[in-house]
C-alpha cells in the first residue's frame, strides 16, 4: 500500500505484549529479592493482606433458596412409632415407623439396642430390606378392609361384603350349635406363633380354650423345624442366640444361607471368621454364604444325609464324643436294648399294627390316657379321623405354608362346615375360606415380639389407624366372644361338661371370662389388646426371669434375661 507506513500484524502485536508481560514479571521478582536483601520482613508485607474468612453459608448469596424447603418437606414426618414385623421371622428387629398425613411414610432400623456383653459384636442395627418395605403391604391392593362372605365355591373368589354384626352372628351361631351338640372339640383354631406375636396368639387360643376347642400346633405342618432336634433332645427351638456364634471356634452352615435368610444375624457369622473361627459351608450351590466360608463342601442333592451319617460314624469310631453329655442330654441311651444290644423297633410296641408298612420306621406316641397313637395322623379322640368342624385360621397363609400337605386341601377342607380366616390380605387361605374378617396389620396394633435369636422384647405400638373396617385380633375375638355369649343367653344354653378336663364350658359367660384378669380377679381388665400386651409383659417368664427385680411369683425354671427396647409414646 503506497503512501503509508507498514503496520504490525496481529501475531506480531501479541508477541510484543507477551514479551512486555515477561519483562514486568522479572522486574517484580527482582524487587521482591531486593526487599528480602534489605532486611524488610516478608511477614510485614503479608500482614497487610486480608486474612481468610470462614464461610458459614456457602450458598448464602444465592437469591433462590426455596428449593431447600422442598427438600426438607420431602423428608418431613408428623409422628413416629416403634414397631416390628410378626411374620414368623425370628429376626425380630425393632423399627421406627414414620407417618405423614395418617399414612406410613417410611421405616427405619432402630439402632438403640442396649449392649450387654462387650466381648461380642455390637447388636446395632438389625433389619433387612423386607422389613424396610413392609409398608407396601399396609395399603396394598390385596388388603382386606371389610368382612367378606363367600358366595361361590371355595377358592372361586366370589365374595359378598357383609357387616361385622352379620359375620360375627353367623360364626357365633355355628359355634353355639357345635357346643350344644357336645362336639366342642370339633372347633379348631390356628393362631400366630406365641413368640412372634403373643397378643394375637392369645387372642385366638384364649377363646378356643374357653370353647373347649383344639388349638393346632405349628411345626408339624409348615415343616421349618429340623425334626431331629425335638426327637433327640425332647425340646424344640432350644438354641443359643445368634451373638453366641461369635464365640465358636468351628461353625458349619449346613444349607443355611445366612447372608440371605438371616441378614440381621449374619454379622456374627462373618465376624467370627475375623476372630479366628473356621467356617464350613455345606451347600449344593456356591451360595452367598459359601463364598465367605473357609471351606465349601458341595454334595450331590439329596446325599447330605449320607454325609451326616458318615460324620457321626467317624465321631463314634474315633471316640470323639462326650459320653456324659450324650447320657444326660440326648436319647442315645434309650435307643439300644441292654439285654440284646439291638436298636429299638416300633414294631415291637404292643398296640401297633404289626402289618403296617415298614412298622419299624413309624414313630409312635402315647397320649395322656396311655392310648397308643401313630404320629402324625391323630387330632384327638377320634383316632386320626377329623370330623366336620369349625376351623378358625388367624394371620397365617395355611395353604401356602403347608406346601407338602396336599391332603389338607383334597381331604380335610371339604369336610369342614365353616372356615373363618382372620387376615389383613387376600391370600390363598382367605381364598379358600367361607368368611374373611379384616384384621389390623403390624403397624396398626399393640403386640409384642420375642425370639430365641436375641435377648430383646420388642413392642408393637400403632403407627396408624387400622385401614377401613379392620380391627385388631384381640378386638375381633373379644367381639366374637360377646356375640357367642349373646346368642347363648338368647337360647338359654346350659353349661356343658368338658369330657377331658374338670370344668364346664359355659357359653353364657364366655365374654366375661375372656376379658377377666384371672390372677387379680378383675372383670373386664383385658378388654383391649394394649392391656393384654401389658399383662403379658408383667407376668411372662420371658420378661420376668426368676431372681430378677421384676420376679414376683415362683417360677419353675429361669429364662435368659430379656431387655425391652425403649417404646416411643403413641397416641
Amino acid at each position: 500500500m503506497t503512501g503509508s507506513e507498514p503496520t504490525d500484524t496481529a501475531d506480531e502485536q501479541a508477541g510484543d505484549d507477551l514479551t512486555a508481560a515477561r519483562r514486568d514479571f522479572l522486574k517484580g521478582v527482582g524487587a521482591a529479592a531486593a526487599v528480602g536483601a534489605s532486611g524488610v520482613g516478608v511477614a510485614d508485607q503479608l500482614g497487610e493482606m486480608n486474612a481468610l474468612e470462614v464461610v458459614d453459608d456457602p450458598i448464602g448469596s444465592y437469591q433462590y433458596r426455596d428449593w431447600e424447603d422442598l427438600y426438607r418437606e420431602e423428608w418431613d414426618w408428623d409422628d413416629k412409632a416403634r414397631s416390628t414385623h410378626s411374620v414368623n421371622c425370628t429376626g425380630s428387629c425393632s423399627w421406627q415407623v414414620y407417618t405423614r398425613n395418617g399414612q406410613v411414610w417410611r421405616e427405619e432400623q432402630a439402632g438403640d439396642y442396649p449392649r450387654f456383653d462387650d466381648s461380642v459384636p455390637d447388636p446395632n442395627p438389625r433389619g433387612c430390606q423386607k422389613g424396610a418395605c413392609f409398608s407396601d403391604y399396609v395399603n396394598a391392593d390385596q388388603r382386606v378392609t371389610h368382612p367378606l362372605r363367600r358366595v361361590g365355591e371355595r377358592g372361586e373368589g366370589k365374595w359378598k361384603r357383609v357387616s361385622w354384626d352379620e359375620a360375627l352372628t353367623e360364626i357365633a351361631e355355628e359355634v353355639v350349635d357345635t357346643v350344644q351338640a357336645e362336639e366342642y372339640d370339633a372347633i379348631s383354631g390356628f393362631t400366630p406363633i406365641p413368640a412372634m406375636s403373643p397378643v394375637s396368639f392369645a387372642s385366638g387360643s384364649r377363646l378356643i380354650n374357653l370353647l373347649g376347642g383344639v388349638s393346632h400346633s405349628f411345626y408339624d405342618w409348615y415343616s421349618d423345624l429340623p425334626p431331629g432336634q425335638p426327637i433327640t433332645w425332647g425340646t424344640q427351638t432350644e438354641n443359643a442366640e445368634s451373638a453366641d456364634w461369635y464365640n465358636a471356634d468351628y461353625i458349619i452352615a449346613w444349607g443355611s444361607n445366612i447372608n440371605v435368610t438371616r441378614i440381621p444375624d449374619a454379622k456374627y457369622f462373618l465376624e467370627a471368621g475375623y476372630d479366628g473361627a473356621k467356617r464350613v459351608g455345606i451347600f449344593t450351590d456356591y451360595s452367598q454364604t459359601a463364598i465367605h466360608c473357609d471351606e465349601w463342601i458341595g454334595p450331590e442333592p439329596g446325599s447330605d444325609t449320607a454325609l451326616a451319617l458318615g460324620m457321626a460314624r467317624t465321631i463314634v469310631d474315633e471316640g470323639l464324643y462326650d459320653e456324659e453329655h450324650l447320657k444326660e442330654q440326648t436319647d442315645m441311651p434309650l435307643l439300644v436294648r441292654e439285654d440284646t444290644g439291638k436298636f429299638l423297633r416300633a414294631s415291637e410296641v404292643p398296640g401297633l399294627d404289626a402289618d403296617a408298612d415298614r412298622p419299624e420306621k413309624v414313630f409312635v406316641m402315647v397320649d395322656a390316657d396311655g392310648d397308643l397313637r401313630t404320629a402324625p395322623g391323630s387330632l384327638g379322640e377320634r383316632d386320626g379321623q377329623h370330623d366336620d368342624s369349625v376351623s378358625i385360621e388367624l394371620d397365617f397363609d395355611y395353604f401356602n405354608q403347608a406346601k407338602g400337605n396336599i391332603a389338607v386341601e383334597e381331604e380335610l377342607w371339604p369336610k369342614l362346615d365353616l372356615v373363618v380366616d382372620i387376615n389383613f390380605r387376600m391370600d390363598s387361605t382367605a381364598l379358600n375360606s367361607d368368611i374373611v374378617l379384616p384384621t389390623a396389620s403390624h403397624y396398626e396394633k399393640h403386640d409384642l415380639s420375642v425370639t430365641d435369636m436375641h435377648t430383646y422384647v420388642h413392642p408393637f405400638t400403632p403407627a396408624v389407624e387400622p385401614l377401613g373396617e379392620s380391627k385388631t385380633d384381640w378386638q375381633i375375638f373379644r367381639e366374637l366372644a360377646a356375640k357367642i355369649q349373646e346368642v347363648a343367653e338368647e337360647r338359654g344354653v346350659e353349661p356343658v361338661e368338658d369330657r377331658k378336663f374338670d370344668r364346664e364350658i359355659d357359653l353364657q359367660s364366655v365374654h366375661d371370662d375372656y376379658t377377666r384378669d384371672w390372677l387379680d380377679d378383675e372383670p373386664g381388665a383385658l378388654a383391649e389388646d394394649k392391656a393384654a400386651a401389658e399383662f403379658i409383659l408383667e407376668h411372662s417368664e420371658e420378661s420376668n426371669p426368676e431372681g430378677s427385680d421384676r420376679d414376683s411369683t415362683p417360677r419353675r425354671r429361669s429364662r435368659p434375661t430379656r431387655a425391652r427396647c425403649r417404646r416411643e409414646p403413641s397416641g
